[in-house]
């Protein structure tokens, strides 16, 4: 499904290095589309690159609880607990990908 008008608006914010724009527009996506999945994986892309690594771990969280099959939440939570030392969480996390 090709995303909607203000994730594709936001991904370009983001990759202009317009952080603040970009969580704009991926706030009002999430505002009427709480369940968007691309739009939920550019919020963890934003708050991973504001350094925000527990506000992207809630958000992949969030993306694998509205749909469990979601590879680039799994895979992003795997990697984000193993680089944040959290070794047995990311073991569980792989395993349950």
């Amino acid at each position: 499904m090709a995303p909607h008008p203000l994730v594709v608006n936001g991904r370009q914010a983001f990759q202009a290095g317009d952080l603040p724009g970009a969580t704009s527009l991926v706030e009002m996506r999430l505002k009427e589309a709480p369940g968007d999945i691309q739009a939920l994986e550019l919020k963890a892309v934003i708050l991973q690159g504001r350094g925000d690594a527990a506000g992207a771990e809630a958000v992949m969280r969030q993306a694998i609880a509205t749909e469990p099959g979601c590879d680039w939440a799994r895979n992003d939570l795997t990697v984000l607990l193993r680089e944040t030392g959290r070794r047995a969480a990311a073991e569980l996390a792989a395993r349950e990908a």
